[in-house]
């Protein structure tokens, strides 16, 4: 139930956004924290309208220690040229774009950039950010903040809203079903409130979704690359499961906003699914999620993958045909390593 308090923060947070998202930066002189250099890793695929208009919000961080690389992963749509054309004409001198060579997924890109960023010695913290994201200006700063609290923490997240509908989290962190092979995004669709900001911090999460994740050098280089035998998906709950088995903290600062237009960087957006991205998608999205029960969890594979199986007979049986349909091939005919 909404108090005025409530209320008060739905406002607040809504002015913001609008605002963000209309290019322009509220009033405010939070402290900045420019002996932390962070490098933002972004990966671009044939997306560059996105990128631009993430890289438009990242200029009014309230961070100015900060580095961006975005890492093209062999665009057909010349966005290397438009990318470029638009860091030139903002004059923006801390912003690179690389080249990856091929469209190796996403964890491809992301280590990519994570290899530039662990070379330069000054690097202190590093921000995977998906393209298809705006940030606050405040963002950033929230997530160092909470990092610091902790000397165990090697990660934190943001709290992640719906684009179109900033008061709704679209996801805080979230937990996995080993005995399922599930994933379940904390408080995904609930609108914020005052009690849920205060549960989100105090909340260990299995996993941060990869849209948003600070990571800090030292645990980057503990843990070493994303595994890259995810094309797509569940590469960010294998990272974090990864840093818990080393002994870090993950959580979600309960004060980093980011909104995120779900599905736009893979294809699967309202704006431009089909039938052919959304059965190609289905069909890594299942792979994926075999493949990290099969490493992490390898005595339970077995019944995992039965379990999926039936869940998606009734699925079948109903409407949703086209992913049960790509779901169940996963499971009868492709193995984890296969592509």
């Amino acid at each position: 139930m909404q108090t005025t308090k409530d209320a008060s923060i739905f406002t607040h947070l809504r002015e913001r956004c609008i605002e963000t998202m209309e290019g322009h930066a509220l009033e405010r002189n939070p402290p900045r924290l420019s002996h932390s250099l962070v490098y933002i890793v972004i990966v671009n695929w044939n997306n560059h309208k996105d990128t631009i208009s993430c890289l438009s919000s990242i200029a009014r961080l309230n961070c100015q220690n900060i580095k961006v690389i975005v890492c093209d992963n062999d665009s057909s749509d010349n966005s290397k040229f438009f990318l470029s054309r638009y860091i030139s004409e903002q004059r923006f001198s801390n912003i690179s774009v690389v080249s990856t060579g091929c469209n190796g997924g996403y964890a491809f890109g992301v280590n990519h950039g994570i290899g530039i960023a662990l070379a330069d010695p000054n690097t202190a913290f590093i921000w995977i950010l998906n393209n298809d994201t705006i940030v606050l200006p405040d963002t950033l700063f929230e997530m160092i903040s909470k990092m610091n609290s902790d000397v165990k923490l090697g990660m934190v997240g943001s709290i992640l809203l719906n684009r179109d509908l900033p008061n709704q989290i679209q996801s805080a962190g979230g937990s996995y079903n080993k005995y399922l092979g599930t994933t379940h995004h904390f408080f995904q669709g609930e609108l914020i409130t005052s009690t849920l900001l205060k549960s989100i911090g105090n909340n260990d999460p299995d996993y941060l979704v990869g849209a948003s994740i600070l990571i800090t050098k030292a645990c980057a280089m503990d843990l070493g690359p994303m595994n890259t035998a995810y094309f797509l998906y569940y590469e960010d709950v294998d990272w974090c499961k990864r840093a818990i088995n080393k002994g870090y903290r993950l959580v979600v600062s309960e004060k980093s906003f980011v909104l995120h237009s779900e599905g736009a960087s893979t294809g699967l957006s309202s704006r431009n699914i089909t039938s052919f991205n959304a059965n190609r998608m289905y069909k890594i999205y299942y792979r994926s999620c075999l493949l990290y029960s099969r490493i992490h969890h390898p005595k339970l594979y077995a019944l995992i993958r039965l379990s999926m199986i039936l869940r998606m007979i009734l699925p079948l049986l109903k409407a949703n045909h086209r992913k049960s349909i790509a779901a169940l091939y996963v499971m009868l005919f492709v193995w984890p390593g296969q592509k």
